[in-house]
């Protein structure tokens, strides 16, 4: 393996990051379009304005498609318990991060659902699993 290749698409990831317009997302329907309407091939970024309830699944099959959500210090409760939040395929792909501009990072304790972690970062589930009868 190339490792200048793989430096070289590293930078242009981050450079076309840093160039991408961010769009606001303020609820559910927002949500769903705005992720859905990213094209084959294009890069889009998006960052969520208030906490979401989602209650559908949010299917990102576009080839090639590069979406980055921040949280933004806010929740997507997942209300769907047969399918997950998320189903990423065809090549797509999917980054969630929660970056809180000029803030210290967000703690919080979890009752219900144990939220994973890992060194220092908080992730939210997206696939949920029923329960067996």
């Amino acid at each position: 393996m190339d490792v200048n290749a793989v430096a070289s698409a590293e930078e242009a990831a981050e450079s076309e990051e840093t160039t991408t317009a961010i769009t606001n997302i303020t609820n559910a329907d927002d949500l769903s379009a705005k992720l859905q309407g990213v094209g084959e091939n294009q890069t889009a970024r998006f960052e969520l304005t208030a906490d979401i309830d989602y209650a559908g699944e949010i299917k990102l099959e576009k080839s090639g498609s590069n979406i980055t959500l921040n949280l933004n210090g806010h929740k997507i409760k997942c209300l769907n318990t047969d399918k997950p939040l998320f189903d990423v395929a065809n090549g797509a792909t999917l980054t969630i991060k929660d970056e809180i501009k000029d803030s210290a990072p967000v703690t919080e304790t979890v009752n219900d659902v144990q939220q994973l972690t890992d060194q220092g970062r908080s992730w939210i589930p997206i696939i949920m699993a029923r329960k067996s009868s």
